[in-house]
């Protein structure tokens, strides 16, 4: 079989008591290079990813991770989680000390982190180590992404953070004490310079504070600002193989050996 596989799956969440639909990409050439092992990217918004007739648009995934290996990238193993509905925004929204309103980022972390990613990881052919796992996401699932570089630096070395909803927690692009176990990792920024007139600037600050003193030799990072863009699927799906390239490049491969 040819192409970028879709696999639809309905996975329990233990720590909301409900199952979830999960869409697991794999590349072209996984069931013929079946010695190969793959990185795994963890998306969420999953009804976004590649899904035509959303409401909002959507990635176009496929395509990409197509042009991708086409161009002579190997490309991840993409997992993407469909997101709760009206209940996104508290699903996505990191608990921190000083928070009083509902949130439940820290659960759908420890999901995320520990139950999906064993899953995962048992049936299909991963490479399991930090190295080789990211997470990223848009809007508030580019701040839950963010978020996953405080509470999960273990578990993930590469972050695609998109849009983050940083209105909502300040503390994460001025706080460089949220950042003390960030290590060996990789984070790829994106904005549009008609989202929001703070958007910009704020990543520019977590840019400088990321590489002050302390980390500027442990964290590899890339902000990209696209003029005229706003806060819109069709903006980051233009960015998303960018950044998977970017990310994952240490995985190139010979358009000739290709099987």
């Amino acid at each position: 079989m040819s192409g970028v596989q879709c696999i639809q799956d309905k996975i329990w969440i233990p720590q909301f008591g409900t199952k979830r639909r999960v869409d697991i990409y794999l590349p072209d050439g996984y069931d013929r290079n079946t010695k190969e092992r793959y990185p795994v990217l963890y998306m969420q918004d999953g009804q976004n990813i590649d899904e035509p007739g959303g409401v909002f648009g959507h990635w176009n995934l496929k395509k990409s991770m197509i042009k991708l290996t086409d161009a002579g990238y190997s490309c991840p193993i993409v997992v993407a989680v469909h997101h709760a509905g009206k209940d996104r925004i508290v699903e996505y929204s990191p608990k921190m000390p000083w928070t009083r309103s509902k949130a439940l980022g820290f659960d759908y972390l420890q999901f995320l982190s520990k139950s999906l990613k064993a899953y995962i990881d048992n049936r299909y052919r991963t490479k399991t180590q930090r190295i080789h796992t990211g997470i990223g996401g848009s809007s508030m699932g580019g701040l839950i992404s963010l978020y996953a570089a405080m509470m999960y630096p273990e578990i993930y070395s590469k972050y695609i953070v998109f849009s983050p909803s940083l209105w909502l927690r300040p503390s994460f692009y001025s706080n460089e004490q949220l950042y003390l176990k960030l290590s060996h990792a990789q984070i790829y920024l994106y904005a549009g310079t008609q989202e929001s007139k703070t958007l910009v600037q704020n990543l520019m600050e977590f840019k400088k504070m990321i590489r002050s003193e302390k980390k500027k030799d442990q964290v590899q990072l890339r902000l990209s600002v696209r003029s005229g863009a706003g806060h819109q699927e069709q903006h980051w799906a233009k960015e998303l193989p960018l950044a998977i390239k970017w990310l994952f490049n240490d995985s190139i491969i010979s358009v000739k050996n290709k099987i």
